[in-house]
């Protein structure tokens, strides 16, 4: 899948920058469906997994862990009026307050300060899901075999050879061609027509794939 490639590209990149990362290494986490780095540690001797580096310039306690306040009775302090932080896709998120978060690290203590913000880690993770949902579409198509019923459009694999006294490349031509499936002649063959509806022949599942559209097409 995409986000593990990007999440091993993401790791070489800070071994090659930071000299030190062979020793944090076993600190970092992949959350599945979300290739950002995520570092694991502990907050009153719960173990929980926090956003690496977001781009923020201030620590944030989203929702998933605004719990934590409440559990450990963690002193939430707010200035006494209400107030809103942008985040990186133009939002405007409203902020409950301040919070002191002993954080361990690798067995090494330290206290910071984060705004807690409930709808932060809510809206992020449904963006994410519709990210996943929508390159999952993408990622199915290469499973093999496909099923394609009477009346499909479908991309069918040109395959076309050069001809000089025509002035003809095949590598100028198109790659596929779309038509839509006529007849279902066998488990993994399918008789397909051209958009203007002649016929094309037939063809194996492994010369086909989905006419994906896009939603906002």
């Amino acid at each position: 899948m995409a986000e593990t490639k990007s999440w091993k590209n993401w790791l070489h990149t800070v071994n090659t920058f930071y000299k030190p990362f062979p020793k944090v290494c076993s600190n970092f986490v992949h959350n599945k469906h979300d290739s950002r780095p995520y570092i694991s540690l502990s907050i009153c001797g719960e173990r929980i997994r926090a956003l690496f580096d977001s781009g923020a310039n201030q620590t944030i306690l989203g929702s998933n862990g605004l719990y934590l306040i409440k559990k450990f009775n963690l002193i939430l302090k707010s200035n006494g009026h209400e107030y809103y932080l942008s985040t990186a896709d133009g939002k405007d998120q409203k902020v409950l307050g301040t919070v002191e978060l002993p954080i361990i690290i690798d067995g090494v203590c330290k206290s910071i300060n984060a705004i807690a913000c409930s709808n932060i880690y809510k809206d992020v993770n449904q963006r994410l899901h519709r990210a996943y949902e929508k390159n999952t579409k993408f990622y199915n198509l290469r499973k093999r075999p496909l099923k394609f019923k009477v009346g499909d459009t479908v991309w069918k694999k040109n395959y076309t050879l050069s001809d000089a006294s025509k002035y003809y490349s095949k590598k100028l031509a198109p790659k596929y061609q779309k038509c839509k499936v006529k007849k279902i002649t066998g488990q993994l063959t399918y008789e397909l027509i051209s958009e203007e509806g002649k016929n094309l022949g037939v063809y194996h599942v492994k010369d086909l794939k989905p006419y994906y559209v896009e939603e906002n097409e």
